[in-house]
C-alpha cells in the first residue's frame, strides 16, 4: 500500500474516532471495523461487488446496509464503508481498521503485541502471555497470535517496535554469536 493511501487510512481511523468517542462506542467500533476489514478481505464475491465501478451505486448502499447495519458500531462503520465505496477507496478499509486500533489502543494505554508461534496457542496460553507481557511492560497488552510454520519453536513477540526472539532459531543464533565472540 503507498504511503499516501496509509496517511489517508490514518486520518479516516482518526476521524472515526473521534466520532466513536463522543458516541460512547469506540470498542463496538473497534470490533465491528476489524468485523468489516476481514469479511471483506476473506469475501471475494463481496469486495468485487462493492469495488466494482460498473455496479449501481445505490445497489451497493443496499449491501452495505445489510452487511454493515446494526448496532451504534456497525452503524458507524456501515457509513465508513458507504462513504469509502463513494469515493473509490474501499481498498483502504483494512489499513483503516488497522490505525483505527491503533488510535483506540493509544487514547486507553493499551498496547498491542503479536506472538508468532509454530503452533496455534490456546486461550489460556494466550492470556497468560498478555499478563508476563502487561506485567514486564507495565502496561495493560492486547495480544494478536498468530502462527508461522517455518518457527521451530518457541514465541517472537513484536511489541512497540520492538521484537523479543524466544524462538528456537534465534536462541540458536544467539549462541553461535556468543560462542564466535569467545574465539
Amino acid at each position: 500500500m503507498r504511503v499516501r493511501d496509509l496517511a489517508t487510512a490514518r486520518r479516516y481511523a482518526r476521524a472515526l474516532l473521534d466520532v466513536a468517542r463522543q458516541q460512547e462506542s469506540g470498542e463496538a467500533t473497534s470490533q465491528a471495523l476489524r468485523a468489516a476489514a476481514d469479511l471483506l478481505a476473506g469475501n471475494d464475491e463481496l469486495a468485487a461487488v462493492l469495488m466494482h465501478p460498473a455496479y449501481d451505486v445505490e445497489k451497493k448502499r443496499a449491501v452495505v446496509r445489510e452487511v454493515f447495519g446494526g448496532s451504534a458500531g456497525e452503524t458507524l462503520v456501515g457509513r465508513l464503508v458507504d462513504l469509502l465505496m463513494a469515493r473509490g477507496r474501499l481498498e483502504i478499509l483494512p489499513a483503516v481498521a488497522d490505525a483505527f486500533a491503533v488510535e483506540w489502543n493509544a487514547a486507553r494505554g493499551v498496547v498491542t503485541a503479536q506472538a508468532l508461534t509454530a503452533a496455534a496457542l490456546t486461550q489460556d496460553q494466550q492470556d497468560r502471555l498478555a499478563t508476563a507481557l502487561s506485567a514486564a511492560a507495565g502496561v495493560t497488552v492486547e495480544l494478536q497470535a498468530a502462527v508461522d510454520p517455518r518457527l521451530l519453536g518457541g514465541v517472537r513477540v513484536t511489541m512497540a517496535g520492538r521484537i523479543y526472539d524466544g524462538t528456537v532459531r534465534g536462541r540458536l543464533q544467539g549462541l553461535r554469536r556468543h560462542l564466535e565472540g569467545d574465539r
